[in-house]
């Protein structure tokens, strides 16, 4: 199944990343996230490429419950993987040349202070201006119930800050989060905020599940959540 796109395809592509390469060769790296599939690999690609190629993770990463990645950014010549469980890997951005398999390495461990929830969780990774950011999302599914209009919402985030100089994660309390780009905005009005957007595309089509409504701002001073937007269209 290596440099199968087809397969990859039939695997389901949940995101694209592009990374510039070397600008002066308007050169770049396109990566290939799998959906929420155990055990699915990453896959990149550069402009001569003919098929996509796979890039592995090591055994430590790579488990049979959360090992999909769910994430990646570019930190100096490295890209960071943000597994769905919360732990990093890193592939230096020269090792993804020449169709070539590549291999993800073990950067960092889960934050201890990210307990298990028993609920949905999705993970975000972004350069905040320099920091290195890792937003969780914990969501609760109403699946099963009588009225099937609202079956999941957004009930908490926590964000984490990674210190290079002990390897760890730390929890911050001082912040757009969706699935298709994570970005930290300057916002002089309303700060230390999170504005996320609703990625349960699978529920976008049945009109009975209201697929779009699971957006708005999180306050992480106050836990509380604010409406952004409320018109028929979100749906």
């Amino acid at each position: 199944m290596l440099n199968d796109y087809v397969w990859v395809g039939q695997c389901f592509v949940n995101k694209m990343i592009v990374f510039e390469a070397d600008n002066e060769r308007d050169d770049y790296i396109v990566i290939a996230l799998p959906g929420a599939f155990p055990g699915c690999m990453s896959y990149y690609a550069r402009p001569s490429d003919k098929a996509w190629t796979s890039i592995l993770s090591t055994p430590k990463l790579h488990g049979w419950v959360m090992d999909w990645v769910t994430d990646v950014v570019r930190w100096g010549q490295k890209l960071l993987f943000l597994y769905q469980d919360g732990e990093i890997g890193y592939c230096d951005m020269s090792a993804l040349q020449n169709s070539k398999i590549a291999t993800i390495m073990e950067y960092s461990l889960i934050p201890k202070a990210s307990d298990p929830w028993p609920f949905i969780k999705q993970q975000y990774l972004l350069d905040a201006f320099g920091d290195l950011l890792m937003v969780s999302r914990h969501k609760i599914d109403f699946e099963g119930v009588e009225d099937a209009t609202l079956n999941y919402v957004t009930i908490h985030f926590k964000v984490y800050r990674f210190k290079f100089d002990t390897n760890t994660w730390v929890q911050v309390i001082d912040l757009f989060v969706g699935n298709n780009t994570s970005i930290p905005i300057r916002a002089s009005h309303i700060n230390n905020c999170i504005y996320f957007t609703d990625d349960e595309f699978q529920f976008w089509d049945p009109l009975t599940l209201f697929g779009g409504h699971d957006m708005g701002l999180f306050n992480i001073t106050n836990k509380e959540f604010q409406t952004v937007y409320g018109g028929d269209d979100i749906h």
